[in-house]
């Protein structure tokens, strides 16, 4: 029996009945498709050389289909180019953008504390902006603005709640 059907971490790629490489290989021949120009999108970046190594070890002799997540196919094919201001889901330049929204929202002196904890507020509403169309983001931020606004009244909720308009307002024009 092959050793990769005894591997609990590799029988779930490597079986031949009902593995993810054979499944993949099926769709790819029933398609008519050439490996070399298929991408298997697969959901985390670690999950990239796992599935390059299983295909060379279980997959069909000759090319392999390319292993990407979508954000690094999208980057690949020239995709989206986040604007000045634009959250960009990159830690290092929104932790930058962070500081520079801080210092012209008038939280210059603590932009270095509260910059992180922004980019994780705005990382966590800019799926439920972009869930909205461009032209409708501005009244979505409206509409949400006053649940932000609840939580003033101490100084901490203040706080909170100044970083929770910032992020909404860098979300809701991010492109």
């Amino acid at each position: 029996m092959n050793a990769a059907l005894n591997d609990p971490a590799r029988a779930p790629w490597c079986d031949p009945a009902q593995g993810l490489v054979a499944r993949i290989a099926a769709h790819i021949a029933q398609h008519a498709l050439h490996p070399s120009r298929t991408v298997v999108l697969v959901p985390y970046g670690q999950l990239i050389a796992i599935g390059r190594a299983m295909w060379a070890q279980c997959g069909n002799a000759g090319f392999a289909p390319r292993f990407e997540t979508t954000r690094n196919w999208a980057r690949s094919a020239g995709g989206f180019v986040p604007a000045e201001d634009d959250i960009a889901f990159d830690m290092a330049r929104d932790l930058l953008t962070a500081q520079s929204l801080l210092t012209r929202a008038g939280q210059g002196g603590l932009r270095h504390a509260l910059a992180g904890r922004l980019v994780d507020i705005a990382q966590q509403l800019a799926p439920l902006a972009a869930a909205q169309l461009p032209q409708q983001r501005a009244a979505w931020a409206q509409s949400v603005r006053p649940a932000i606004d609840a939580g003033r009244g101490s100084a901490w909720f203040d706080t909170e709640s100044a970083l929770n308009g910032i992020a909404l307002a860098w979300v809701a024009s991010s492109s």
